[in-house]
C-alpha cells in the first residue's frame, strides 16, 4: 500500500459477507495506491475474513442491519484517511495508472463537497458488458458525507438525507468493473430475494420516496412479474414530488413493461412519443420505439428510431444507465449497416455502421457469432482489408463457435488474394496456436500448404 506522507491519504472502505470468490481481486486492485484497506464483515461463514487479513486489510465485525447505507457508513467511520474510496467485494478497480488518482485529491474551496466520479462497468463473468454508468466513489472523509437509503443507496448529506451540489471530478484513468449482476453470481448470492425483501420494506417504510418504487418496479420487470411491475411503476407517477431522472427512468421502464406485455400499437406509440416529447435525447425510449415499429411492420420508421437511439446512446448526462441499448448496441449498428448496404449511393453510411458495430462487438456477446459473420461477409464482398484483418484476427483467437471455422478459412482465402498470402499465413498459424486441435484439421492443413506454395 502507498506510504507517501506528503499527499492526502486514501482509505479503501468495504463491507463484505461471504465474498471469498471475489474479495482478493478486489483488494489487490486497490492495495498499491491506497494507504489502508478497511473491511467490515457482516457475518461471513466462508474464508472471507481470512482472505482480507492475508491481503493486508484491517478487518472488524458489524452485525448486518438489513440496511446497506447503515453498513456502508460504518465502514467510512472506521477509516482514517483524508479521502475514502468505496468498493464492493464483487468489484475491482481497473486502470493503467491508478496511482494518478492522487493528483486529483487536492482540497479546493468546494471542500468537503467534492467527489471523484468513476465509470462503473457492469460485466458478466465472461467479460461482456451489460451497461455502464458514473458514480461518486472517492470523496473526502467528513461526518456529513455518506450514504442513505435501505437499498440502492444514494450518496450525499447525512444530515439532510438528500443529494447535494458537489464539485464532481470525472476521472478517465480509472474505472470500476462490477461482476455482481452476472446471472450466475446474482443467483448464487440470492440477490433476487434479498433485493425484493429490502425494496418492499423500503416502499412500506417510505412510500413517498420515488426511487424505491422505481427500483421495485424495475426488479419486478426483470423477473417477468409484469402486472406487479406495471402497477408499481405506475404508482411513481402518482407521487406529489418526483425527481426528474427517476420520473424519466420510470417512464421508460413502464414503456418496456407495456412492450413485454404485448400492448397495442396505439398505447405503445402514445407512451413512447410522450417520453420523447419531454426528453428528445432519451436513447432507451428511441430504442424501444424502434422495436415497437419493427414489431408492427413499420420498417422505415423502425430504422429512423434506431438511428436516433444510437445518436444519443453516448449522452451520459441523460442516459445514465442505458442498459438494454448498450447490451444490444452492436446488433443495432449491424441492422443499420445492413439496411444502408441495400441502398445505392449509401455505401459509406453502411461502412461507417459496420465499423462502429465492430468497435462495440465482443467475443463474449451472446449474438457475437451471427454479428461477426455479417461483418465478415460485408468486408469480403467490399474488399475492406482493414476491418477484414481485424475480424480474422479476432476469429483466429476465438474459434470456439460451431460454423465459424469455415467462415474463417473463406476470409483467409479472400485476404490472400486482395492483400498478401504472408498475412493470411500468419493468421492461420495464430488460430492453430490458440486451438491446437486444428493442427490435424484437413481443411486447415490444406490451406496452409496452399498459402505457402
Amino acid at each position: 500500500m502507498s506510504t507517501q506522507k506528503d499527499r492526502a491519504t486514501i482509505s479503501l472502505a468495504m463491507m463484505v459477507k461471504d465474498e471469498e470468490r471475489f474479495l482478493e481481486d478486489a483488494l489487490l486492485s486497490a492495495k498499491s495506491w491506497v494507504d489502508e484497506m478497511i473491511v467490515v464483515d457482516t457475518g461471513s461463514t466462508d474464508k472471507t475474513v481470512e482472505i482480507a487479513k492475508d491481503c493486508g486489510a484491517k478487518v472488524s465485525y458489524f452485525e448486518w442491519p438489513n440496511n446497506f447505507s447503515e453498513a456502508r457508513n460504518e465502514t467510512i467511520k472506521r477509516s482514517s484517511g483524508d479521502w475514502v474510496a468505496i468498493l464492493d467485494a464483487d468489484e475491482r478497480f481497473k486502470g493503467d495508472h491508478p496511482h494518478r488518482i492522487r493528483d486529483l485529491l487536492t482540497p479546493t474551496s468546494a471542500w468537503p463537497y467534492q467527489a471523484i466520479m468513476l465509470n462503473i462497468v457492469n460485466q458478466r463473468l465472461d467479460g461482456s458488458t451489460t451497461h455502464t454508468f458514473f458514480s461518486p466513489r472517492i470523496f473526502p472523509r467528513h461526518p456529513d458525507l455518506g450514504y442513505y437509503g435501505r437499498i440502492h443507496n444514494c450518496f450525499g448529506s447525512l444530515s439532510m438525507q438528500k443529494e447535494i451540489d458537489f464539485e464532481f471530478i470525472q476521472c478517465t484513468g480509472l474505472e470500476i468493473i462490477h461482476l455482481g449482476y452476472d446471472k450466475t453470481v446474482y443467483k448464487e448470492k440470492n440477490k433476487e430475494a434479498r433485493n425484493l425483501t429490502l425494496l418492499e420494506a423500503a416502499v412500506r417504510e417510505e412510500p413517498e420516496v420515488d426511487r424505491y418504487r422505481f427500483y421495485l418496479g424495475r426488479e419486478y420487470l426483470i423477473l417477468g412479474r409484469l402486472e406487479e411491475a406495471k402497477r408499481t411503476l405506475a404508482s411513481v407517477f402518482q407521487l406529489s414530488v418526483i425527481d426528474p431522472m427517476c420520473y424519466r427512468e420510470s417512464q421508460v421502464a413502464y414503456l418496456q413493461c407495456l412492450y413485454n406485455m404485448n400492448s397495442s400499437f396505439e398505447e405503445l406509440l402514445t407512451r413512447a412519443i410522450s417520453i420523447l416529447e419531454e426528453t428528445p435525447n432519451e436513447a432507451n425510449a428511441w430504442y424501444l420505439l424502434s422495436l415497437i415499429y419493427e414489431r408492427f411492420g413499420y420498417k422505415a420508421d423502425a430504422i429512423e428510431a434506431l438511428e436516433q437511439a444510437l445518436k444519443y446512446v453516448d449522452d451520459v448526462e441523460v442516459n445514465m444507465q442505458t442498459s438494454q441499448l448498450q447490451a444490444e448496441r452492436a446488433k443495432a449498428e449491424v441492422i443499420l449497416a445492413q439496411h444502408y448496404s441495400k441502398h445505392e449511393h449509401r455505401e459509406n453510411e453502411a461502412r461507417d455502421w459496420y465499423y462502429k458495430a465492430w468497435s462495440h462487438l465482443s467475443p463474449q456477446d451472446e449474438n457475437w457469432s451471427d454479428l461477426v459473420i455479417h461483418i465478415l461477409k460485408w468486408s469480403i464482398t467490399n474488399k475492406e482489408i482493414d476491418i477484414l484483418k481485424k475480424v480474422l484476427k479476432c476469429l483466429a483467437e476465438n474459434l470456439h463457435s460451431i460454423g465459424l471455422e469455415q467462415a474463417f478459412l473463406t476470409g483467409l482465402k479472400t485476404l490472400s488474394t486482395i492483400d498478401t498470402k504472408r498475412h493470411a499465413v500468419k493468421l492461420l498459424k495464430l488460430s492453430i496456436k490458440v486451438q491446437t486441435n486444428l493442427r490435424t484439421d484437413p481443411n486447415f492443413v490444406h490451406l496452409l500448404k496452399e498459402l505457402k506454395s
